[in-house]
């Protein structure tokens, strides 16, 4: 692995580690099912040259891990607007509620998100634009949110953009700001009045009369092609069947999955050693079902911020970022391990 990939993999795994601490993930996926597999996979680092993209890569994170431990999916799926103009206002609406909740809680996060911004708005341009319709009602809004929530000082390119749609902006939003404001906890309230404005604004009514139409169109062709897909679709089923079947041997000799990752890499003496773990795991759980709690009278719960300060906590963060590079090696060697496993399977099924 190159020097820059290998940064590019530190950096994402401790952007991972934050973005689980602070979404308390942790503790989600330990009420799941047990077959949750971990993945570290899930967005990728193009680039990491500059200062922008850097900070850029720090907001977006914050930016998911605050919308996991704010933002309840029921409560936004049901104040969710029908109208397909509305809803990416309304989404970006509840992004920047849960982005002030955390700005509030961790002043880090607050300068990740106003440094990204500032950098996003730095790069719009406006050489195309020459009339209301050349600027999309998302854009301008984006904008008058920065402006008004997180108190951006936007530049002229910007403010020429805003200027649109300034007066439709101002009628339906300006006097519900400090509402949103004070209910920035209370999604539900939150949410319901977002909803409200967008479907009481009468800029996408046109857009809901073009959606009906293209909606009862495709229906019609839906139903047209309803049969044609049912049989296309059996003999793929019938074609991917005989294939898999084919290729069963080969997949299953060499199934990566994180169970049989670990049955691969276990010798003769771990398996010794795990078993007796595994009986001696189970007399614990034995004998812990005949405890019992005798009060609680006594018992404490405190925020980790009211127990250190603020400098205690920047050196347990850089500790952490430390702990997290050591497991750099450990991968190394469980790869190196897995790959003389695969060479003997092979050399042995091939009867070398």
């Amino acid at each position: 692995m190159s020097k820059e990939n290998n940064i590019k993999e530190k950096f994402k795994i401790a952007l991972i580690s934050t973005e689980n601490v602070i979404s308390d993930d942790y503790l989600i996926k330990n009420k799941k099912s047990k077959n949750v597999k971990k993945n570290i996979d899930y967005f990728e680092i193009d680039t990491l040259n500059s200062r922008n993209e850097f900070v850029k890569y720090r907001a977006e994170s914050d930016s998911r891990a605050l919308l996991k431990k704010f933002s309840n999916e029921d409560i936004f799926k049901s104040n969710f607007p029908r109208n397909s103009a509305c809803k990416s206002l309304y989404e970006f609406s509840e992004k920047i509620r849960c982005e002030l909740l955390g700005s509030e809680m961790l002043k880090g996060t607050k300068l990740n998100f106003l440094e990204n911004y500032e950098n996003t708005l730095s790069k719009i341009k406006i050489e195309n634009i020459k009339s209301k319709e050349d600027v999309k009602i998302s854009e301008a809004f984006e904008i008058y949110i920065l402006k008004n929530f997180f108190n951006l000082n936007i530049n002229n390119n910007c403010e020429k953009i805003l200027s649109y749609w300034q007066k439709d902006l101002k009628n339906a939003f300006d006097k519900h700001v400090q509402f949103f404001k004070e209910n920035l906890q209370n999604q539900k309230i939150y949410n319901s009045k977002i909803s409200e404005i967008l479907k009481d604004m009468n800029l996408f009514e046109s857009n809901d009369e073009t959606q009906n139409n293209n909606e009862d169109q495709d229906d019609a062709s839906k139903s047209e092609n309803n049969q044609e897909n049912q049989d296309q679709n059996s003999d793929q089923d019938q074609s991917s069947q005989e294939t898999q079947d084919e290729n069963q041997g080969i997949d299953t000799e060499y199934d990566f999955s994180e169970h049989q990752l670990e049955e691969n890499l276990s010798d003769t003496d771990t398996e010794k050693e795990n078993s007796e773990n595994l009986m001696q795991k189970i007399n614990n759980s034995s004998s812990d079902l005949e405890y019992k709690i005798f009060t609680t009278k006594f018992d404490e719960i405190a925020k980790a911020e009211n127990l250190e300060g603020f400098d205690e906590i920047i050196k347990l963060r850089k500790n952490l970022d430390q702990q997290l590079v050591s497991f750099q090696d450990l991968i190394t060697k469980l790869a190196n391990k897995l790959q003389r496993q695969l060479l003997a399977s092979q050399k042995k099924g091939m009867g070398i």
